[in-house]
């Protein structure tokens, strides 16, 4: 059966695209299931696939246990001409430094109004912006993990100079607890 919304699209980046955040929707949808399979008796879960700046200002302050975000890594991706090759979907926003930058204080601060007393942040961060980010964190009330938390991807990533250096085939972690641990 051929999908309507892929068949529609204007280039095979835009059919990878749709067919990708599809595939992300019914995996989103299958693990929210299975949570509130488990959950017990008036337990509450509330799973938001949003994007930052639009999604946490309409959520009530005080309200959250956990944010996990992967914002931009602040690369410029789209720039990178070489970079095109190897990816399957295309950037579609900003991913600028400036950018990444200004969405990792926002996180922050808004996370901190929307999170419980002790909630946690993983935010997936590019290895330069790791510091910024821990500084960042420390001065807002989040008391950050002294080092970056690794995920090993076991797959190789799209390094800097692509096949003509190191690649890396790990993601930074920046984890923190809001006020006291």
């Amino acid at each position: 059966r051929i999908d309507p919304d892929v068949a529609g699209a204007k280039s095979l980046s835009e059919a990878a695209q749709i067919v990708a955040k599809k595939s992300e929707d019914a995996a989103t949808a299958a693990l929210l299931r299975r949570t509130l399979a488990k959950a017990p008796g008036e337990t509450t879960i509330e799973l938001r696939v949003v994007d930052a700046r639009e999604g946490l200002p309409t959520i009530k302050a005080g309200t959250v246990d956990l944010i996990l975000t992967d914002p931009p890594y602040g690369m410029d991706m789209n720039a990178r001409a070489h970079v095109h090759q190897r990816q399957t979907v295309m950037h579609t926003y900003d991913d600028s430094l400036a950018n990444a930058q200004s969405l990792l204080e926002f996180l922050l601060l808004e996370g901190f109004k929307v999170t419980k007393p002790r909630a946690n942040i993983f935010i997936f961060v590019h290895p330069r912006l790791w510091s910024f980010t821990f500084d960042l964190a420390s001065r807002m009330g989040w008391p950050p993990f002294p080092t970056p938390i690794i995920w090993d991807k076991v797959t190789q990533g799209i390094g800097p100079w692509q096949t003509e250096g190191f690649q890396r085939t790990y993601d930074t972690i920046f984890f923190a607890t809001k006020g006291q641990r």
